[in-house]
Protein backbone atom coordinates (compact mmCIF):
# COMPACT_ATOMS: atom_id res chain seq x y z
CA UNK A 1 0.00 0.00 0.00
CA UNK A 2 2.81 2.35 0.77
CA UNK A 3 5.64 0.40 -0.80
CA UNK A 4 6.27 3.04 -3.45
CA UNK A 5 9.69 3.49 -1.88
CA UNK A 6 10.71 0.09 -3.18
CA UNK A 7 9.81 1.05 -6.77
CA UNK A 8 11.33 4.54 -6.77
CA UNK A 9 14.86 5.08 -8.00
CA UNK A 10 16.58 7.69 -5.81
CA UNK A 11 19.72 9.41 -7.07
CA UNK A 12 21.86 12.05 -5.37
CA UNK A 13 22.25 15.40 -7.06
CA UNK A 14 25.38 17.51 -6.93
CA UNK A 15 23.86 19.68 -4.20
CA UNK A 16 23.18 16.61 -2.03
CA UNK A 17 19.43 17.01 -2.38
CA UNK A 18 17.71 13.71 -3.03
CA UNK A 19 14.90 13.61 -5.57
CA UNK A 20 12.75 10.82 -6.84
CA UNK A 21 13.85 9.96 -10.37
CA UNK A 22 10.86 7.75 -11.10
CA UNK A 23 7.38 7.97 -9.62
CA UNK A 24 4.39 5.70 -9.91
CA UNK A 25 1.63 7.17 -12.14
CA UNK A 26 -0.95 9.12 -10.14
CA UNK A 27 -4.44 7.61 -10.18
CA UNK A 28 -6.65 10.42 -8.88
CA UNK A 29 -9.73 8.22 -8.50
CA UNK A 30 -7.81 5.60 -6.52
CA UNK A 31 -6.22 8.25 -4.29
CA UNK A 32 -9.60 9.82 -3.55
CA UNK A 33 -11.07 6.42 -2.75
CA UNK A 34 -8.22 5.63 -0.34
CA UNK A 35 -8.48 9.04 1.30
CA UNK A 36 -12.22 8.74 1.89
CA UNK A 37 -11.90 5.13 3.09
CA UNK A 38 -9.42 6.32 5.72
CA UNK A 39 -11.27 9.53 6.60
CA UNK A 40 -14.76 8.06 7.12
CA UNK A 41 -14.04 5.87 10.16
CA UNK A 42 -11.68 8.48 11.61
CA UNK A 43 -14.36 11.18 11.43
CA UNK A 44 -16.83 8.95 13.26
CA UNK A 45 -14.19 7.99 15.84
CA UNK A 46 -13.35 11.59 16.71
CA UNK A 47 -17.04 12.50 16.80
CA UNK A 48 -17.81 9.70 19.26
CA UNK A 49 -14.79 10.41 21.45
CA UNK A 50 -15.63 14.12 21.66
CA UNK A 51 -18.74 13.28 23.71
CA UNK A 52 -16.85 11.88 26.73
CA UNK A 53 -16.71 15.15 28.66
CA UNK A 54 -20.39 15.81 27.91
CA UNK A 55 -21.30 12.33 29.18
CA UNK A 56 -19.34 12.93 32.39
CA UNK A 57 -21.10 16.23 33.11
CA UNK A 58 -24.49 14.68 32.22
CA UNK A 59 -23.88 11.82 34.67
CA UNK A 60 -23.05 14.31 37.42
CA UNK A 61 -26.15 16.32 36.50
CA UNK A 62 -28.32 13.25 37.06
CA UNK A 63 -27.32 13.10 40.75
CA UNK A 64 -30.20 14.01 43.07
CA UNK A 65 -28.58 16.16 45.72
CA UNK A 66 -28.85 19.55 47.36
CA UNK A 67 -25.40 20.19 45.91
CA UNK A 68 -26.26 19.23 42.32
CA UNK A 69 -25.47 22.71 40.98
CA UNK A 70 -22.08 22.77 42.73
CA UNK A 71 -21.33 19.21 41.58
CA UNK A 72 -22.10 20.04 37.94
CA UNK A 73 -20.01 23.21 38.15
CA UNK A 74 -17.16 21.21 39.72
CA UNK A 75 -17.22 18.62 36.93
CA UNK A 76 -17.45 21.34 34.26
CA UNK A 77 -14.57 23.31 35.82
CA UNK A 78 -12.51 20.13 36.05
CA UNK A 79 -13.20 19.44 32.37
CA UNK A 80 -11.94 22.91 31.41
CA UNK A 81 -8.84 22.60 33.62
CA UNK A 82 -7.86 19.12 32.44
CA UNK A 83 -8.38 20.13 28.82
CA UNK A 84 -5.16 22.10 29.26
CA UNK A 85 -3.29 19.83 31.67
CA UNK A 86 -4.25 16.37 30.36
CA UNK A 87 -6.06 16.42 27.00
CA UNK A 88 -3.71 18.91 25.35
CA UNK A 89 -0.69 16.81 26.38
CA UNK A 90 -2.20 13.44 25.48
CA UNK A 91 -3.33 14.66 22.06
CA UNK A 92 -0.56 17.18 21.39
CA UNK A 93 2.69 15.33 22.18
CA UNK A 94 1.88 12.17 20.16
CA UNK A 95 1.37 14.32 17.05
CA UNK A 96 5.12 13.78 16.62
CA UNK A 97 4.13 10.34 15.33
CA UNK A 98 2.07 11.96 12.56
CA UNK A 99 5.43 12.93 11.09
CA UNK A 100 7.64 10.04 12.18
CA UNK A 101 5.36 7.04 11.61
CA UNK A 102 3.71 7.99 8.32
CA UNK A 103 7.06 8.92 6.75
CA UNK A 104 8.74 5.79 8.14
CA UNK A 105 5.98 3.60 6.74
CA UNK A 106 6.21 5.29 3.35
CA UNK A 107 9.98 4.84 3.27
CA UNK A 108 9.71 1.17 4.22
CA UNK A 109 11.78 1.72 7.40
CA UNK A 110 9.52 -0.26 9.74
CA UNK A 111 12.18 -0.41 12.47
CA UNK A 112 11.84 3.37 12.76
CA UNK A 113 8.27 2.84 13.91
CA UNK A 114 9.54 0.61 16.70
CA UNK A 115 12.03 3.20 17.94
CA UNK A 116 9.39 5.95 17.67
CA UNK A 117 7.04 3.84 19.78
CA UNK A 118 9.64 3.51 22.52
CA UNK A 119 10.48 7.23 22.47
CA UNK A 120 6.78 8.11 22.62
CA UNK A 121 6.18 5.86 25.63
CA UNK A 122 9.18 7.35 27.45
CA UNK A 123 8.14 10.94 26.63
CA UNK A 124 4.56 10.42 27.77
CA UNK A 125 5.78 8.79 30.99
CA UNK A 126 8.04 11.77 31.68
CA UNK A 127 5.18 14.19 31.00
CA UNK A 128 2.96 12.49 33.59
CA UNK A 129 5.03 13.78 36.54
CA UNK A 130 4.37 17.53 36.06
CA UNK A 131 0.77 16.79 35.06
CA UNK A 132 0.16 14.89 38.30
CA UNK A 133 1.72 17.67 40.41
CA UNK A 134 -0.29 20.42 38.70
CA UNK A 135 -3.55 18.49 38.96
CA UNK A 136 -2.91 17.59 42.61
CA UNK A 137 -2.81 21.30 43.43
CA UNK A 138 -5.59 22.22 40.98
CA UNK A 139 -7.91 23.40 43.77
CA UNK A 140 -5.35 25.94 44.99
CA UNK A 141 -4.61 27.07 41.42
CA UNK A 142 -8.31 27.59 40.64
CA UNK A 143 -8.94 29.40 43.93
CA UNK A 144 -6.01 31.65 43.10
CA UNK A 145 -7.82 32.49 39.86
CA UNK A 146 -10.87 33.61 41.84
CA UNK A 147 -13.09 30.52 41.52
CA UNK A 148 -15.55 29.47 44.24
CA UNK A 149 -13.70 27.43 46.93
CA UNK A 150 -16.43 24.77 47.25
CA UNK A 151 -16.52 24.25 43.48
CA UNK A 152 -12.70 24.14 43.39
CA UNK A 153 -12.56 21.31 45.96
CA UNK A 154 -15.17 19.34 44.01
CA UNK A 155 -13.30 20.08 40.80
CA UNK A 156 -10.08 18.63 42.22
CA UNK A 157 -11.84 15.35 43.08
CA UNK A 158 -12.99 14.96 39.49
CA UNK A 159 -9.65 16.16 38.14
CA UNK A 160 -7.83 13.34 39.93
CA UNK A 161 -10.08 10.78 38.25
CA UNK A 162 -9.32 12.31 34.84
CA UNK A 163 -5.62 12.29 35.77
CA UNK A 164 -5.92 8.55 36.41
CA UNK A 165 -7.06 8.07 32.79
CA UNK A 166 -3.78 9.56 31.50
CA UNK A 167 -1.76 6.29 31.13
CA UNK A 168 -4.60 4.58 29.25
CA UNK A 169 -5.34 7.61 27.10
CA UNK A 170 -1.66 8.14 26.26
CA UNK A 171 -1.15 4.49 25.30
CA UNK A 172 -4.14 4.38 22.98
CA UNK A 173 -3.11 7.66 21.31
CA UNK A 174 0.38 6.30 20.61
CA UNK A 175 -0.83 2.95 19.25
CA UNK A 176 -3.52 4.72 17.23
CA UNK A 177 -0.85 6.77 15.42
CA UNK A 178 1.13 3.66 14.51
CA UNK A 179 -1.96 1.84 13.26
CA UNK A 180 -3.03 4.88 11.23
CA UNK A 181 0.29 4.76 9.38
CA UNK A 182 -0.73 1.24 8.28
CA UNK A 183 -4.11 2.67 7.16
CA UNK A 184 -5.75 0.68 9.97
CA UNK A 185 -8.59 2.77 11.42
CA UNK A 186 -11.68 0.59 11.94
CA UNK A 187 -10.50 -0.94 15.26
CA UNK A 188 -10.31 2.53 16.86
CA UNK A 189 -13.84 3.27 15.68
CA UNK A 190 -15.22 0.10 17.27
CA UNK A 191 -13.19 0.74 20.43
CA UNK A 192 -14.66 4.25 20.67
CA UNK A 193 -18.18 2.79 20.43
CA UNK A 194 -17.41 0.20 23.14
CA UNK A 195 -15.75 2.82 25.34
CA UNK A 196 -18.74 5.16 25.19
CA UNK A 197 -21.12 2.26 25.80
CA UNK A 198 -19.16 1.36 28.95
CA UNK A 199 -19.04 5.02 29.98
CA UNK A 200 -22.83 5.27 29.88
CA UNK A 201 -23.67 1.68 30.84
CA UNK A 202 -21.37 1.59 33.86
CA UNK A 203 -21.70 5.29 34.60
CA UNK A 204 -25.41 5.22 35.41
CA UNK A 205 -25.25 2.54 38.16
CA UNK A 206 -21.90 3.80 39.47
CA UNK A 207 -23.29 7.31 39.81
CA UNK A 208 -26.37 6.00 41.60
CA UNK A 209 -24.24 4.05 44.08
CA UNK A 210 -21.20 6.30 44.54
CA UNK A 211 -22.61 9.65 43.44
CA UNK A 212 -20.04 12.19 42.22
CA UNK A 213 -17.17 9.71 42.51
CA UNK A 214 -19.12 7.18 40.46
CA UNK A 215 -19.09 9.51 37.46
CA UNK A 216 -15.32 9.84 37.84
CA UNK A 217 -14.87 6.07 38.09
CA UNK A 218 -16.91 5.62 34.90
CA UNK A 219 -14.55 8.02 33.12
CA UNK A 220 -11.57 5.89 34.21
CA UNK A 221 -13.25 2.65 33.13
CA UNK A 222 -14.11 3.92 29.65
CA UNK A 223 -10.44 4.77 29.06
CA UNK A 224 -9.04 1.64 30.73
CA UNK A 225 -10.86 -0.53 28.20
CA UNK A 226 -8.79 0.89 25.31
CA UNK A 227 -5.39 -0.73 26.06
CA UNK A 228 -7.09 -4.02 26.99
CA UNK A 229 -9.01 -4.27 23.71
CA UNK A 230 -6.03 -2.97 21.73
CA UNK A 231 -3.93 -5.77 23.22
CA UNK A 232 -6.58 -8.29 22.15
CA UNK A 233 -6.63 -6.83 18.63
CA UNK A 234 -2.83 -6.93 18.34
CA UNK A 235 -2.82 -10.51 19.62
CA UNK A 236 -5.02 -11.61 16.72
CA UNK A 237 -3.45 -9.24 14.20
CA UNK A 238 0.20 -8.81 15.27
CA UNK A 239 1.01 -5.74 13.20
CA UNK A 240 3.58 -4.79 15.83
CA UNK A 241 5.89 -7.57 14.61
CA UNK A 242 6.59 -5.45 11.53
CA UNK A 243 8.02 -2.72 13.77
CA UNK A 244 11.04 -4.84 14.78
CA UNK A 245 10.79 -3.67 18.40
CA UNK A 246 13.93 -4.23 20.46
CA UNK A 247 13.10 -2.77 23.84
CA UNK A 248 15.91 -0.54 25.03
CA UNK A 249 15.85 2.49 27.31
CA UNK A 250 18.95 3.78 25.54
CA UNK A 251 17.19 3.57 22.16
CA UNK A 252 14.18 5.41 23.54
CA UNK A 253 16.38 8.07 25.14
CA UNK A 254 18.51 8.54 22.00
CA UNK A 255 15.43 9.23 19.87
CA UNK A 256 13.71 11.36 22.50
CA UNK A 257 15.04 14.63 21.09
CA UNK A 258 13.56 13.89 17.67
CA UNK A 259 10.21 13.02 19.27
CA UNK A 260 10.10 16.30 21.20
CA UNK A 261 11.22 18.20 18.09
CA UNK A 262 7.92 17.29 16.43
CA UNK A 263 5.78 16.69 19.53
CA UNK A 264 6.33 19.92 21.47
CA UNK A 265 5.01 22.16 18.66
CA UNK A 266 1.90 19.96 18.53
CA UNK A 267 1.46 20.30 22.29
CA UNK A 268 1.92 24.08 22.19
CA UNK A 269 -0.52 24.36 19.29
CA UNK A 270 -3.20 22.51 21.26
CA UNK A 271 -2.61 24.58 24.39
CA UNK A 272 -2.70 27.84 22.45
CA UNK A 273 -6.03 26.94 20.85
CA UNK A 274 -7.64 25.65 24.06
CA UNK A 275 -6.42 28.66 26.06
CA UNK A 276 -7.69 31.09 23.43
CA UNK A 277 -11.19 29.66 23.70
CA UNK A 278 -11.02 29.75 27.51
CA UNK A 279 -10.13 33.45 27.22
CA UNK A 280 -13.16 33.89 24.96
CA UNK A 281 -15.31 32.38 27.72
CA UNK A 282 -13.82 34.75 30.30
CA UNK A 283 -14.48 37.73 28.01
CA UNK A 284 -18.09 36.67 27.51
CA UNK A 285 -18.48 36.69 31.30
CA UNK A 286 -17.58 40.40 31.29
CA UNK A 287 -20.38 41.38 28.91
CA UNK A 288 -23.39 43.32 30.28
CA UNK A 289 -25.73 40.35 29.74
CA UNK A 290 -23.10 37.97 31.07
CA UNK A 291 -25.35 35.11 32.25
CA UNK A 292 -27.15 34.84 28.92
CA UNK A 293 -23.91 35.48 27.01
CA UNK A 294 -22.06 32.72 28.89
CA UNK A 295 -24.87 30.26 28.23
CA UNK A 296 -25.13 31.18 24.55
CA UNK A 297 -21.36 31.05 24.00
CA UNK A 298 -21.20 27.66 25.75
CA UNK A 299 -23.75 26.31 23.27
CA UNK A 300 -21.88 27.79 20.31
CA UNK A 301 -18.58 26.29 21.48
CA UNK A 302 -20.19 22.86 21.79
CA UNK A 303 -21.58 23.15 18.26
CA UNK A 304 -18.23 24.31 16.84
CA UNK A 305 -16.28 21.57 18.64
CA UNK A 306 -18.77 18.92 17.50
CA UNK A 307 -18.37 19.85 13.84
CA UNK A 308 -14.63 20.54 14.15
CA UNK A 309 -13.95 17.07 15.57
CA UNK A 310 -15.74 15.56 12.58
CA UNK A 311 -13.41 17.41 10.22
CA UNK A 312 -10.41 16.63 12.42
CA UNK A 313 -10.67 12.95 11.49
CA UNK A 314 -10.64 13.82 7.81
CA UNK A 315 -7.71 16.20 8.32
CA UNK A 316 -5.57 13.60 10.10
CA UNK A 317 -6.43 11.02 7.44
CA UNK A 318 -5.19 13.47 4.80
CA UNK A 319 -2.01 14.05 6.80
CA UNK A 320 -1.37 10.32 7.06
CA UNK A 321 -1.69 9.83 3.31
CA UNK A 322 0.54 12.84 2.54
CA UNK A 323 3.15 11.68 5.08
CA UNK A 324 3.28 8.19 3.58
CA UNK A 325 3.85 9.61 0.10
CA UNK A 326 6.53 12.00 1.37
CA UNK A 327 8.30 9.08 3.03
CA UNK A 328 8.10 7.15 -0.23
CA UNK A 329 9.46 10.12 -2.19
CA UNK A 330 6.27 10.33 -4.25
CA UNK A 331 5.89 14.09 -4.58
CA UNK A 332 3.25 13.97 -7.32
CA UNK A 333 1.09 11.66 -5.19
CA UNK A 334 1.50 13.89 -2.13
CA UNK A 335 0.48 16.97 -4.13
CA UNK A 336 -2.50 15.11 -5.56
CA UNK A 337 -3.70 14.06 -2.09
CA UNK A 338 -3.27 17.63 -0.82
CA UNK A 339 -5.43 19.00 -3.64
CA UNK A 340 -8.05 16.27 -3.18
CA UNK A 341 -8.18 16.92 0.56
CA UNK A 342 -8.72 20.66 0.16
CA UNK A 343 -11.28 20.08 -2.58
CA UNK A 344 -13.20 17.61 -0.42
CA UNK A 345 -13.05 19.98 2.56
CA UNK A 346 -14.35 22.92 0.53
CA UNK A 347 -17.34 20.89 -0.68
CA UNK A 348 -18.11 19.60 2.82
CA UNK A 349 -17.75 22.89 4.69
CA UNK A 350 -20.15 24.61 2.31
CA UNK A 351 -22.74 21.94 3.16
CA UNK A 352 -22.17 22.13 6.92
CA UNK A 353 -22.17 25.95 6.80
CA UNK A 354 -25.59 25.83 5.14
CA UNK A 355 -26.73 23.37 7.82
CA UNK A 356 -25.48 25.78 10.50
CA UNK A 357 -27.47 28.63 9.03
CA UNK A 358 -30.74 26.91 8.15
CA UNK A 359 -30.84 24.89 11.39
CA UNK A 360 -29.92 27.86 13.58
CA UNK A 361 -33.34 27.79 15.27
CA UNK A 362 -33.16 24.02 15.88
CA UNK A 363 -29.62 23.55 17.23
CA UNK A 364 -29.61 25.63 20.47
CA UNK A 365 -32.68 23.90 22.03
CA UNK A 366 -30.78 20.59 21.77
CA UNK A 367 -28.31 21.92 24.36
CA UNK A 368 -30.43 24.07 26.68
CA UNK A 369 -34.07 24.55 27.64
CA UNK A 370 -33.71 28.22 28.66
CA UNK A 371 -35.58 30.29 26.05
CA UNK A 372 -33.47 33.46 26.44
CA UNK A 373 -30.15 31.62 26.09
CA UNK A 374 -31.47 29.59 23.15
CA UNK A 375 -32.73 32.72 21.38
CA UNK A 376 -29.41 34.53 21.94
CA UNK A 377 -27.43 31.59 20.56
CA UNK A 378 -29.70 31.55 17.51
CA UNK A 379 -28.90 35.23 16.86
CA UNK A 380 -25.13 34.64 17.05
CA UNK A 381 -24.94 31.46 14.91
CA UNK A 382 -24.58 33.38 11.58
CA UNK A 383 -21.39 34.91 13.03
CA UNK A 384 -19.79 31.51 13.71
CA UNK A 385 -20.50 30.08 10.25
CA UNK A 386 -17.37 31.65 8.66
CA UNK A 387 -15.34 30.68 11.74
CA UNK A 388 -16.40 27.06 11.30
CA UNK A 389 -15.36 27.12 7.65
CA UNK A 390 -11.95 28.68 8.32
CA UNK A 391 -11.28 26.40 11.32
CA UNK A 392 -11.93 23.27 9.25
CA UNK A 393 -9.48 24.39 6.56
CA UNK A 394 -6.90 25.37 9.20
CA UNK A 395 -7.23 21.97 10.85
CA UNK A 396 -6.42 20.35 7.50
CA UNK A 397 -3.44 22.67 6.96
CA UNK A 398 -2.05 21.86 10.41
CA UNK A 399 -2.41 18.10 9.86
CA UNK A 400 -0.61 18.32 6.51
CA UNK A 401 2.17 20.46 8.01
CA UNK A 402 2.72 17.79 10.68
CA UNK A 403 2.92 15.16 7.96
CA UNK A 404 5.52 17.28 6.16
CA UNK A 405 7.59 17.70 9.32
CA UNK A 406 6.65 21.39 9.70
CA UNK A 407 4.58 21.48 12.94
CA UNK A 408 6.54 24.42 14.37
CA UNK A 409 5.38 26.65 11.52
CA UNK A 410 1.74 25.84 12.33
CA UNK A 411 2.38 26.70 15.98
CA UNK A 412 3.82 30.11 15.09
CA UNK A 413 0.83 30.82 12.86
CA UNK A 414 -1.61 29.80 15.61
CA UNK A 415 0.13 31.96 18.20
CA UNK A 416 0.14 35.01 15.96
CA UNK A 417 -3.40 34.54 14.69
CA UNK A 418 -5.05 34.00 18.08
CA UNK A 419 -3.00 36.24 20.34
CA UNK A 420 -1.97 39.09 18.04
CA UNK A 421 -5.16 39.23 15.96
CA UNK A 422 -8.07 37.21 17.37
CA UNK A 423 -8.18 38.05 21.07
CA UNK A 424 -7.33 41.79 20.69
CA UNK A 425 -9.94 42.20 17.94
CA UNK A 426 -12.52 40.19 19.89
CA UNK A 427 -12.08 42.50 22.89
CA UNK A 428 -12.11 45.62 20.69
CA UNK A 429 -15.26 44.57 18.82
CA UNK A 430 -17.12 43.39 21.92
CA UNK A 431 -16.25 46.20 24.34
CA UNK A 432 -14.89 49.05 22.20
CA UNK A 433 -17.56 48.88 19.49
CA UNK A 434 -20.18 47.34 21.83
CA UNK A 435 -20.93 44.44 19.47
CA UNK A 436 -21.37 42.08 22.43
CA UNK A 437 -21.00 38.34 21.67
CA UNK A 438 -21.17 39.01 17.94
CA UNK A 439 -17.99 41.04 18.36
CA UNK A 440 -16.21 38.26 20.24
CA UNK A 441 -16.90 35.72 17.52
CA UNK A 442 -16.10 38.22 14.75
CA UNK A 443 -12.68 38.76 16.34
CA UNK A 444 -11.99 35.04 16.44
CA UNK A 445 -13.16 34.69 12.84
CA UNK A 446 -10.59 37.34 11.88
CA UNK A 447 -7.87 35.25 13.53
CA UNK A 448 -8.94 32.11 11.72
CA UNK A 449 -9.13 33.94 8.39
CA UNK A 450 -5.64 35.36 8.95
CA UNK A 451 -4.24 31.87 9.65
CA UNK A 452 -6.05 30.45 6.62
CA UNK A 453 -4.49 33.06 4.32
CA UNK A 454 -0.99 32.39 5.69
CA UNK A 455 -1.37 28.64 5.18
CA UNK A 456 -2.68 29.16 1.63
CA UNK A 457 0.30 31.38 0.79
CA UNK A 458 2.73 28.84 2.26
CA UNK A 459 1.33 25.85 0.37
CA UNK A 460 1.12 27.69 -2.95
CA UNK A 461 4.26 29.85 -2.84
CA UNK A 462 6.74 28.77 -0.17
CA UNK A 463 6.57 24.99 0.25
CA UNK A 464 9.67 23.22 -1.08
CA UNK A 465 8.60 19.63 -1.74
CA UNK A 466 12.12 18.50 -2.72
CA UNK A 467 13.49 19.70 0.61
CA UNK A 468 10.67 18.01 2.53
CA UNK A 469 11.31 14.68 0.79
CA UNK A 470 15.06 15.00 1.32
CA UNK A 471 14.60 15.61 5.06
CA UNK A 472 12.28 12.61 5.30
CA UNK A 473 14.85 10.44 3.52
CA UNK A 474 17.65 11.50 5.89
CA UNK A 475 15.35 10.94 8.87
CA UNK A 476 14.58 7.37 7.80
CA UNK A 477 18.03 6.22 6.65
Amino acid sequence: MADFAHHAVVTPRSDDIFVCAQEEPVNVKAELKQLLALAGPMCLTFLIESTQSTISVALVGSIESEQTKELVNGAALSTSFTTLTVIAVVIGLPTALDTLCSQAYGSGNMAKMGTSLQSALLAMTMAFVPIFVINWFSDHILMGLGQDPVVCVLSKRFTLYITATYPFYAFQQIVRKLLQAHNIVYPMFFLAVVSNAIHIGAGIPLTRVFGYDGAGLARVLCQAVYPILLAVYLWFRPVYKQWHIQWSLQTAWTNLREFFQFGLPGLLMMMLEFTAFEILTLLSGLLPDNLVALGANSILMNIIILFYNTYLGMAIASGVRVGIMVGAGQIAHAKCILKLAFGTFLCCIVLTALLFYFLRTKLPPLFVSDVDISKRAEEIIPYIVPLHMMDALNGLSQAVLRALGRPAFATYVNAGAYYLVGIPLAAAFAFGLHWSSEGLWSGFTSASLCACCIYAFYFTKRLNWIQVVDEAKVRNE
